[in-house]
């Protein structure tokens, strides 16, 4: 409801761009309200996972998870609902509240990508997909062949192509 009466949600007084190690391990021991927004939105690594880890076990939390998260991340793990989590080798109790938004997600939806595509099915010989799952990808495949683009391969994970 906010987006709709606010089309900069995140052009507010009191924001604070957090650029140094320090001071964001300091957040971690405020007991002041504050909203974390954080471009790692698969939780998996950097100053992200380490604000989770202190974070999912207190229920006046809440983890607003924006966009795609692969499975086998701890984002995607929240988004599949998952009770407990494991980081930095210790098994964690979800007891944050867990939220989801998917229309801020930076990549590009399928039609996007077609659309910049179009218009190169005569000059591109081949086109790989190494992102998303593979059924994602198989889906995504199918579709370009739906637009003009035959040669779609997805490599194996470690495989190699001589171009």
């Amino acid at each position: 409801d906010y987006m709709l009466k606010d089309d900069d949600p995140f052009g507010f007084n009191g924001l604070t761009y957090v650029r140094h190690v320090d001071a964001s391990k300091a957040i971690n021991h405020s007991k002041e309200p504050c909203i974390i927004v954080s471009a790692a939105g698969m939780l998996n690594a950097g100053r992200s996972k380490h604000h989770l880890d202190h974070m999912i076990e207190d229920g006046r939390n809440t983890i607003f998870l924006v966009g795609y998260a692969a499975p086998h991340t701890p984002g995607g793990r929240l988004r599949d609902g998952a009770d407990e989590i494991r980081l930095f080798g210790q098994t964690k109790k979800v007891k944050a509240e867990i939220q989801m938004m998917d229309s801020f997600s930076a990549h590009a939806d399928r039609v996007e990508m077609a659309e910049f595509l179009d218009g190169q099915q005569q000059h591109l010989k081949k086109i790989f997909l190494v992102h998303g799952t593979i059924d994602r990808q198989e889906a995504f495949a199918k579709f370009l062949g739906t637009k003009g683009f035959p040669n779609v391969e997805i490599p194996e994970l470690g495989e190699s192509v001589d171009l």
